[in-house]
């Protein structure tokens, strides 16, 4: 750690007096709100008085901690020095299906001409072309920190593998499972260990929210999807 320099909303702090970690949600000049890790209301204190005590994680020494809950859990670790997630390995094997499509045939089975005759039948997706599969991996991700759970590029661009992309919140303490789906023409397999999807550590931040008669007005108002065109205009 290294002591911090100044305050600022969104970050977190250790505080060597108190000797505990908190997360700064806003400032009303020189007060300051915030949330410590082991508390469950927030409190306020004197901006000077905080930043005294305040110190950071150095960067190169932010560290999370991992449950392991499956003796083939992976520890996660980043492939580069410029990587942005870090490779989600599974536990056991899966077999994730192609989409398939269920045929209802609604007419007198035996009246050869209407089997010619694709109104008689109704198409629908089964929509079973997906499979969970567990990390082994629990996390303590601190807050005002939110782990988010992300598909990797290579396997959506080959094979049309996507990993459901969902949010880890930091009070959650469970093992993390991956919804993997698949939307190719073929069924593809995964072993113990494969690494089907990428978690990557980011800031979050918490609003208040204040119901209102009015909002601004902007150019585009209440224009929904599509309103912008694909058309470069």
């Amino acid at each position: 750690m290294k002591k911090a320099l100044l305050i600022e909303v969104g970050n977190r702090y250790y505080d060597s007096e108190l000797e505990g970690w908190y997360f700064v949600w806003c400032m009303d000049g020189q007060d300051v709100d915030v949330k410590f890790e082991n508390h469950e209301h927030m409190e306020t204190f004197d901006y000077a008085d905080l930043l005294r005590d305040a110190y950071v994680v150095d960067s190169a020494a932010f560290t999370i901690p991992v449950q392991l809950l499956h003796p083939d859990a992976v520890v996660p670790e980043y492939q580069t020095a410029g990587a942005a997630g870090f490779d989600l390995h599974i536990t056991e094997d899966i077999i994730v299906p192609a989409n398939t499509v269920k045929i209802f045939y609604h007419t007198n089975p035996f009246d050869e001409d209407a089997h010619l005759d694709l109104t008689n039948y109704d198409f629908s997706l089964a929509n079973d072309n997906h499979a969970v599969a567990g990390t082994g991996l629990a996390f303590e991700i601190p807050v005002g920190y939110e782990l988010e759970i992300r598909g990797r590029s290579g396997l959506g661009f080959k094979y049309r593998i996507i990993a459901f992309n969902g949010t880890i919140d930091s009070d959650y303490r469970g093992e993390v499972k991956l919804l993997i789906t698949n939307l190719g023409k073929e069924p593809i397999s995964f072993k113990k260990g494969d690494r089907v999807a990428q978690g990557v550590i980011k800031k979050i931040d918490q609003a208040t929210f204040v119901v209102t008669d009015k909002l601004s007005k902007t150019d585009r108002g209440a224009e929904g999807f599509g309103s912008t065109g694909v058309t470069k205009p």
